[in-house]
């Protein structure tokens, strides 16, 4: 037959070799993957689909995985592509690749992590965008992410996630000298170790770090946590962003003082240059940082501060307010249990009666707090397109009584000193666990 006559012939009278689930499965990318050492899988009961499931260790020719009612050879893992099933005694088991909400809730961990749907939710707040470098494009500097309160290294690698994207490429082999596996690997820093000795290989990727277009700074002045968050963050995807991420155990201010003086070459950090573009604090007493940090920070640059308290959240509110600092609180969100997100109303305000016996002007009023009434709270939770359910009256009717009692202790009051008001607005529900402030850098007067 012709070979056009063949070409015109309907597709389904076309000569197969293989069905079309059979082609769609080769075609699809991850059906080539092949589990080998050091990579860490999850291993899911096809009998219990929604069972949790085993995050191993780095696969290890000899090593076993014990459970109650079977052992699972890593050696049987090893060879076996995703999906593949591997049959037990009582059960089979199915062999996936770990998705990052997967690693970060079941990696052993020594401190409390800020888990997958907090993390996910607060580098959404920094609204990260970013892209390589054109070829053409001439040297500029990167964009630099600090976080403060390393911990289990969950937050780590969103962001690190969040700005792998930037970075040049590196080759798997120099991937590998660089973020090794070996759960029994030394601690030092993983942007810097080698099992090579070849200095070739050592310019190369000194090469690529200086070429770098993001990098996540993240520090904790406890070494124990630092090595372990390296742990998690190299074990993931066999370090995919372990080269995106540099490790320090320091305090916060000093190590900003120091890349200042760097920077300056000895003199005062106060004139230094900005370098950060986001800065993330989980520190107990992050308002003892703030003011070098809006000095770090890029004019429009994001402060998010994550604390269990709304206590410590007003306290860098107040900490911003008493040092006149250049930055601008864009809100201030809890997250609570389940899956509710509310967004709270921190901020210093002066009585009316202050500040107009301040501008030498008659008492009008008597001493009310200038603040945001909750029928004006709750237009703005309409405006954001937030319905007001059972549950949100109710809150709002309960926080206008709470506002009244405040107001009337306020009137009756003779501070005539700045208050502070944290109550939670109306409206918004979404997250989980503490609280995130959130400050832009503004451009100093």
């Amino acid at each position: 037959m012709h070979p056009l006559a063949l070409a015109r012939r309907p597709s389904a009278l076309l000569p197969r070799q293989l069905c079309r689930p059979c082609c769609r499965a080769l075609a699809t990318p991850a059906r080539s993957k092949v589990f080998a050492e050091g990579d860490v899988v999850l291993l899911r009961d096809k009998n219990r689909p929604r069972n949790p499931g085993i995050l191993t260790s780095p696969l290890k020719p000899g090593a076993v995985i014990t459970k109650q009612d079977c052992q699972i050879p890593h050696d049987a893992i090893i060879g076996r592509a995703v999906r593949d099933t591997i049959p037990t005694r009582k059960t089979e088991y199915r062999i996936q690749d770990p998705t990052l909400d997967e690693y970060v809730r079941m990696t052993p961990r020594i401190v409390t992590p800020i888990y997958p749907k907090d993390a996910s939710f607060i580098v959404s707040l920094f609204d990260i965008h970013v892209s390589p470098a054109a070829p053409s494009a001439p040297p500029s500097p990167p964009l630099e992410i600090l976080e403060a309160g390393t911990g289990h290294g969950g937050l780590t690698l969103h962001l690190a996630r969040a700005i792998h994207g930037a970075n040049p490429p590196l080759s798997a082999s120099l991937r590998v000298e660089h973020a090794s596996t070996d759960p029994d690997h030394s601690a030092e820093d993983v942007t810097y170790e080698s099992t090579t000795t070849d200095y070739a290989v050592e310019h190369t990727f000194e090469a690529w770090r200086r070429n770098r277009r993001a990098v996540v700074h993240t520090l904790d002045n406890k070494p124990r946590h630092t090595d372990h968050a390296r742990k998690i963050v190299r074990r993931f995807r066999r370090g995919m962003y372990a080269n995106d991420v540099d490790f320090h155990v320091d305090d916060v201010s000093s190590w900003i003082k120091a890349r200042f003086e760097a920077q300056k070459k000895g003199e005062t950090w106060r004139d230094a240059e900005p370098f950060l573009s986001y800065v993330f604090l989980d520190l107990p007493s992050a308002e003892n940082h703030v003011e070098i940090v809006s000095k770090a920070l890029h004019v429009d640059g994001a402060l998010a501060v994550f604390n269990p308290s709304i206590t410590q959240i007003a306290d860098v509110v107040q900490r911003v307010k008493e040092l006149k600092l250049p930055l601008a609180l864009d809100n201030v969100i809890e997250l609570k249990g389940s899956d509710t997100v509310r967004e709270w109303d921190v901020r210093v305000s002066q009585l009316k009666a202050a500040r107009r016996a301040a501008n030498s002007t008659s008492l009008g009023v008597e001493g009310i707090e200038e603040a945001v009434s909750i029928e004006e709270d709750v237009a703005q939770g309409s405006e954001k397109g937030a319905s007001l359910a059972k549950q949100a009256v109710e809150e709002a009717q309960d926080l206008k009584r709470r506002e009244r009692e405040q107001d009337e202790g306020l009137e009756s009051s003779e501070d005539d000193d700045w208050k502070l008001i944290c109550r939670p607005k109306t409206g918004l529900t979404m997250g989980v666990g503490g609280f995130v402030g959130l400050w832009r850098r503004t451009k100093s007067s």
